[in-house]
């Protein structure tokens, strides 16, 4: 299911990760995720279910500390609410 461009919002209190493949957080190399806290907000241009991650295009790219930037990314459903 493709939805329209909307925003995403972190609600899981301790915070998630953007993932480059939709596995658990703990067996991906730093490179391949980013932590992102409560609260954090972004739009999006393109989100589309993926079993029990949503995979999402951000706008603009994001990245971390000596990380890569990038515009895709899988999330965890339960730890983001969509708007």
């Amino acid at each position: 299911m493709s939805l329209p461009s909307q925003y995403v919002k972190v609600i899981e209190e301790s915070g998630t990760h953007f993932k480059q493949r939709p596995d658990q957080a703990d067996k991906l190399d730093d490179k391949d995720k980013l932590y992102v806290p409560y609260g954090f907000l972004i739009e999006v241009k393109h989100i589309a279910e993926q079993g029990d991650h949503y995979q999402i295009t951000t706008v603009p790219s994001i990245g971390g500390y000596k990380q890569p930037r990038y515009t895709s990314w899988y999330v965890f459903k339960n730890h983001i609410k969509l708007h």
